[in-house]
C-alpha cells in the first residue's frame, strides 16, 4: 500500500472521532453546580438517574447542550482543516471520502506506518473489490501517540465496517453508512486531552447533492475532556447542509446526557427544528431539555443574537423563571 492512500485512510478514521465530537462532544461546556446526586456506578461515576433543573443551573445545562449543537454547525470547517481532499473534489461529504479507496489491494494488513511528526498507525483492511468500496468492507486502524501535523496527538482503535453504500464515493453523490468502534481513544491537543471509547451508526448522505446530511445514531458513547466526563446514550443526531448560495443548515437531536460536571443527567430533544444561514449562529428553533420530577429548561432561540430559557422547575408546565441570554454566552465564547 502506498503512502498516499494510507494517509487518507488515516484521515477517514481521525475524521469518524472528530464527527462526534462534532456533532456530540458536551464535555467542554457547562459548568456549575448540579441538582441531583450522581450516585456510584456507572461510566466514570455517572449514573443514569436525572438531575432536577433550577432556576441557579438552567443555565449550565442549557449551555452544555447548546455547545453540542454549536459545534454541528461548524462541521464545514472543522472537517476542511481535518480532511484531504482531492484535487478537484467539492461538497462536504465528497471531501471526505472522495479518492480514498481506489486501488487499495484486498485484504490488506502491514506493519505499523510512522506517522508524519512521530508515532505509528497500524491500518488493516477488508475489500470486497479494489476499485470501489462495498457494503461488508472494513478498516482498522490502531494508532499509537500518531502525530501527523494537524494539531493533536492521537492513541486507540477505530473500527469501521460499512453497512451501506449507494452512489458513487468519488463524485458529489453517495450515500455512505458506517459502524464505527472507538476503544481507547486518547485525543492530545496541546494541555489538553479529550478521550473517547463506544461505537455509533455514521451516515453520509449526499444523493440529493447539493443537498448533504449526516446522522449519529448509537446506544451508549462515553466522552471525556480533561477529567470531566460525558455519558451519550439513546441519541440521535441529524444535520443537514444544502451548499445553496445561501449555505442553509438545519439540526435535529435527541438523546440522554449524562455528565459530571453536571452531577447527573438530563434528556434532550428539539421540538422544533433548528435552523441556521451561511454558517451563521441558529436563528429559529426549541431545544427541550428535561430532568428529574420533569423539571425543564426550553431555549427558545428569538434569532441569531437573541435566546431566551424558559426553566419550570416542578414541572407543572408553568414557567418559574425566565433568563434571557445569547449565543456568546452559551457557546462560552
Amino acid at each position: 500500500m502506498n503512502t498516499v492512500n494510507n494517509k487518507g485512510l488515516r484521515h477517514v478514521a481521525i475524521a469518524a472521532v472528530v464527527a462526534v465530537g462534532i456533532a456530540t462532544t458536551i464535555a467542554t461546556g457547562g459548568g456549575g453546580s448540579g441538582g441531583g446526586d450522581p450516585g456510584n456506578g456507572g461510566s466514570n461515576g455517572i449514573t443514569s438517574p436525572t438531575m432536577i433543573i433550577t432556576a441557579e443551573n438552567g443555565g449550565d445545562v442549557a449551555e452544555a447542550v447548546v455547545t453540542a449543537i454549536g459545534l454541528s454547525f461548524d462541521i464545514g470547517d472543522i472537517t476542511d482543516q481535518n480532511l484531504a481532499a482531492q484535487p478537484g473534489d467539492s461538497g462536504l461529504l465528497a471531501k471526505a471520502t472522495a479518492g480514498y479507496y481506489k486501488s487499495l489491494p484486498a485484504g490488506i494488513q502491514q506493519a505499523p506506518e510512522n506517522c508524519a511528526n512521530g508515532g505509528t498507525v497500524d491500518v488493516s483492511i477488508t475489500q470486497a473489490n479494489i476499485n470501489t468500496i462495498s457494503a461488508g468492507d472494513r478498516i482498522v486502524a490502531i494508532f499509537v501517540d500518531c502525530d501527523d501535523g494537524l494539531g493533536y496527538v492521537m492513541s486507540g482503535t477505530v473500527d469501521i465496517t460499512f453497512t451501506d453504500v449507494q452512489g458513487d464515493i468519488v463524485t458529489e453523490v453517495f450515500l455512505l453508512g458506517m459502524n464505527i468502534v472507538m476503544t481507547d481513544i486518547v485525543i492530545t491537543e496541546g494541555t489538553s486531552t479529550m478521550t473517547g471509547e463506544g461505537d455509533f451508526l455514521l451516515t453520509l448522505d449526499s444523493l440529493d447533492f447539493p443537498i448533504m446530511r449526516m446522522s449519529l445514531q448509537g446506544d451508549e458513547l462515553q466522552l471525556g475532556s480533561n477529567g470531566e466526563f460525558v455519558t451519550l446514550t439513546d441519541f440521535d443526531h441529524f444535520l443537514q447542509i444544502d451548499i445553496g448560495p445561501p449555505e442553509a443548515l438545519v439540526a435535529d437531536v435527541l438523546g440522554r446526557l449524562a455528565s459530571s460536571t453536571l452531577g447527573g443527567s438530563v434528556d434532550y430533544d428539539t421540538p422544533v427544528t433548528i435552523e441556521a444561514v451561511d454558517n451563521g449562529d441558529p436563528h429559529v428553533g426549541e431545544i427541550l431539555i428535561t430532568g428529574a420530577d420533569d423539571s425543564t429548561v426550553r431555549i427558545v432561540i428569538i434569532d441569531n443574537s437573541s435566546i431566551r430559557l424558559d426553566i419550570d422547575e416542578d414541572g407543572d408546565g408553568t414557567v418559574d423563571a425566565f433568563i434571557d441570554t445569547n449565543w456568546d454566552e452559551l457557546n462560552g465564547r
